[in-house]
């Protein structure tokens, strides 16, 4: 059972982990938050063997820490700010893609992205967000699913045909 717990990839994998042995695999950052590993850069995560790994890599984080030291201290409050928000954003995304607290998780990314200007589509369970009303329409007009055909029969929408895209007709040909 521990080896199928190992194996099972029903988490939420946002980041490239590197492994003592040199391997590089996904994991969530949860996992490696909750297994004591900590972030190298945007989505790369190890261990202190990393740095035994890559000497040139420390001494350009050594050089980056004394500039953050010296850096004005509302950039350095707004970078961190940002950097707490794509945390929590993880962790969200993580929740959603176990079904903990799914629902709730939902919410507060569309919360989330409202906060960052961006319009959700409204059908509940559907991630996607966009920038523009126009954007959206077409996505409501022309997103196949169940789900957004219902949506498009209660609100009177007419599904138009969707618009011709060759590189997609050609991506179904393949599937099928």
């Amino acid at each position: 059972d521990h080896m199928n717990h190992h194996h099972r990839r029903d988490t939420y994998e946002d980041i490239t982990f590197y492994r003592p042995d040199g391997k590089y695999e996904g994991k969530s950052r949860a996992w490696c938050r909750d297994h004591g590993f900590y972030q190298i850069e945007e989505n790369l995560w190890s261990g202190d063997w990393y740095w035994d790994h890559f000497p040139e890599e420390k001494e350009k984080r050594d050089r980056k820490r004394k500039a953050i030291e010296n850096e004005p201290i509302e950039t350095r409050l707004q970078r961190i700010r940002a950097e707490m928000r794509e945390e929590r954003r993880a962790e969200l995304l993580d929740m959603y893609a176990q079904g903990i607290n799914a629902a709730y998780a939902h919410r507060e990314l569309l919360r989330m992205d409202q906060e960052d200007g961006k319009i959700p589509c409204p059908l509940e369970g559907c991630q996607q967000c966009f920038t523009s009303e126009g954007d959206l329409d077409d996505h409501l007009r022309f997103q196949p699913g169940k789900g957004h055909d219902r949506y498009r029969k209660q609100h009177g929408m007419l599904a138009l045909p969707p618009k011709p895209n060759p590189k997609h007709d050609l991506a179904m040909e393949e599937d099928g």
